[in-house]
Parts: structure tokens; sequence; C-alpha cells
């Protein structure tokens, strides 16, 4: 339910920006719906709708919004969200649908706990360090290849944008735009480094979690990580220009309500993953950062890309092979506990009801891959047209 979650709010999301655009109503309406149904599918949703809320305030010009308007769309979130609340609250008590939130149910949420496991969960969210650790170990066996390489590719924002195009950006990586800067600054980005950074060596000096004091694990890079983010607040705040202001552009939004993603992720989950918690509670901001990686990624040269979507492709056909796996109960998933939850509550799920043929899903994922490869080359093409119009005009 989290990828249909996640579905929904890359439409409201979709639909705000519209909203901005031209004031519509009907996109606001549009907008509750999808955000209902979105917190419907998942409770991880509400954070992601409440930054879009706030975006309404932050980004001047305002869209106008009457109180009909906000009323009618109000109204739609009730009827959709009302019903099935009011029926689990009569069923189990108020207090008991609020304890089966993941949030509470998962563990008490102490300061203490939040410290240490969303220092922890900041990193690891994005990247593989039982990875890292394992190829730094040399340890290796077919059944911990398979395991690691689950874990790579299913759970940090690294697997998810694949590493060929991990590779690609750091190789890509150049000094910012003007642009850039100037969102960096008009977004507050020095203090928010700042205080994002102090608060996760804060976490580590307050918390002292046991990985903090190890050289393996997530300890190191936990470390790294709030260092580098207090020095980079440090030197752009030194850096920053007298005037920070810019017209709205809807990456502003975008920017916004992936980072507020990651933030409620890390407070919704308080407890310590090794794994993260990307694949858990970032979906949409991860299919945000995949977005703007392939945008980056269609700026390379030629031979560059097709390098990288050769490496795409490779790794593409390791996580089919992790597919084959899990479809024949193989390790490392023939451990998982999901599999005997499943069979121990006679669980349906679309594969059994397409009756256990797993020909069509494996179709739609390659048609969408071959989608993704020609919108790649499509927004190349758009890009290197764009830029000779614009190098024509000024010669």
């Amino acid at each position: 339910m989290k990828v249909v979650c996640a579905y929904l709010l890359l439409l409201a999301l979709y639909f705000y920006v519209r909203l901005r655009a031209n004031a519509d109503p009907r996109m606001l309406y549009v907008i509750a719906l999808c955000g209902a149904l979105a917190f419907m599918s998942h409770q991880s949703a509400a954070y992601y709708l409440a930054i879009l809320i706030a975006d309404h305030w932050l980004f001047r010009p305002r869209t106008p919004v009457s109180w009909r308007q906000a009323g009618l769309a109000a109204a739609i979130v009730a009827a959709v969200v009302g019903p099935w609340h009011g029926w689990v609250s009569h069923l189990y008590g108020v207090v008991g649908a609020v304890k089966a939130n993941p949030v509470l149910s998962s563990g008490q949420p102490t300061l203490l706990r939040l410290l240490r496991g969303g220092a922890e969960n900041a990193v690891t969210s994005l990247i593989p360090v039982p990875f890292i650790d394992f190829i730094r170990g040399r340890h290796f066996t077919a059944a911990s290849v398979l395991f690691r390489l689950v874990q790579l590719y299913v759970n940090p924002v690294v697997g998810a944008l694949t590493l060929s195009v991990a590779a690609a950006l750091l190789a890509k990586w150049a000094r910012p735009s003007a642009t850039f800067v100037r969102g960096f600054h008009h977004l507050k980005g020095p203090l928010v480094t700042l205080a994002f950074g102090a608060s996760i060596l804060l976490a580590l000096a307050i918390g002292r979690p046991r990985y903090a004091l190890l050289w393996s694990g997530p300890g190191p890079f936990v470390w790294a990580f709030g260092v580098a983010l207090v020095a980079l607040g440090a030197w752009t705040w030194r850096r920053r220009p007298a005037d920070t202001s810019m017209p709205y552009t809807p990456h502003l939004t975008a920017i916004l309500f992936a980072f507020a993603g990651y933030v409620g992720g890390l407070l919704a989950h308080p407890g310590g993953e090794v794994d993260g918690v990307a694949s858990n509670a970032m979906v949409p901001s991860v299919m945000v950062a995949i977005a703007y990686a392939v945008a980056r990624v269609a700026t390379l040269p030629r031979r560059v890309r097709g390098l990288v979507m050769a490496g795409v492709l490779l790794e593409s056909l390791v996580t089919w092979a992790l597919v084959a796996n899990l479809i024949s109960g193989g390790p490392p998933f023939d451990t998982d506990p999901n599999r005997t939850l499943k069979s121990e509550n006679a669980l349906v799920f679309l594969y059994d009801a397409a009756g256990r043929n797993w020909l069509p899903f494996a179709a739609l994922a390659l048609a969408g891959q071959v989608a993704g490869v020609v919108m790649l080359a499509r927004m190349r093409t758009t890009t290197t047209t764009t830029s000779t119009t614009t190098i024509d005009r000024h010669g």
C-alpha cells in the first residue's frame, strides 16, 4: 500500500502545482480527494499533505482560496476518511485505534529513542551501510550476497536510484548553478543544514547509542554526515547573498515536499533501523529524488548516458534474479516472516488472484523500464534542442 500511497501523493503534488499555476478551484478538490485516499492507503501521507498546506502560506503569490472552497475540500476529506476511522474507533475504541498507529505500535516513542534512532535512520535511509560493511568484510557466500543485494535495492535511496545513476551523479558533480544557490538560500538552506547537522551530533552525544562507538556499522557514517552538514551550513551561511528572494517556481514546492517527507519519516519511525526507513515512510520523497536524478543524467554526453543505461539494465537483471528467488521461495525470502504471516492468515494478494502467474507483472515492469529509457532519451533531445535555440538567439 505504500506505493499506492506514494502514487496518490504525487498526484496531489501535481494538482497542487497546477492549482498554483491557474488558481482553478477544481484542482483543490482533486487534491483533497487524492490526499484523503493517500491517507487511507498509509498514514505516512499526513506529513506530506501537511507540507502542501504549509506551502500555500510559505511562498508568494498565494493562490486565492475562499472559505467556501476550503470547506468543500474539507468535506471531501471527511467523506473519504471519516467512515473508516469512525467504524474502527467504534469497534476498538478511540484509544485502541490511536495505539494501532505504526508510530505507537512499534514501541514507546521516547525522546531518547527518537534521538538514537533518528540519527541512524537519517543516514541509513540514504546510503546502504550494511552493503558497504559487507563489501569491506569480504566474506562472500551465495546466500549472503543475495541477502545484501536485497538490502541494497529494497531499502536505501542509493539502491532505488541504482548504483549506476548514483555514480553518474557523483561524476557529474559540479559547482551548483546560480539559480540553485539562490533557491537553496531562499529555502533557508544554511540554517536548515546547520540545525539538522547539529541535531544529529547532539543526538549522538546525548543518546550515546551503541553504534556511535563502533568503527563498523552506521556509526562513522552518522558522525561524518552530522559534521558535513554543520560544515556546509556554516560555510554557506557565511557566503549567503544579500538578497535571497526569488520568484516562485514549482521546484521549491517539490523540494520542500521531498524534504518534509524525509524528516517526517524520521520522526514517525523513532526506532533505529540499520536498513533505514526510506522504503517504509519516504517513498514519495524517493520518487521525487529519482525524477531529479534522471533529469540530471539526461544532460550527460551520449556515450556516458549509454554507459549509465547499460549499468541500469545490468542492475535490473540483478533485481529480476531476486524476484525469481522471491517467486520460488528461495533465499533470502524463505526466512521472511511476512511469508509466514501470509500463510497463517490465508491472505490473497494480486499475484495469487492472477493464478500465481508472474508473466503479466513482468511484462508491465519491462514496459515501464522501456518507457523510462524512451523518456530519458526524449528529455536529452529536448534539452539539446532548447540549448541550441538559446545559443542561436544569443548568437
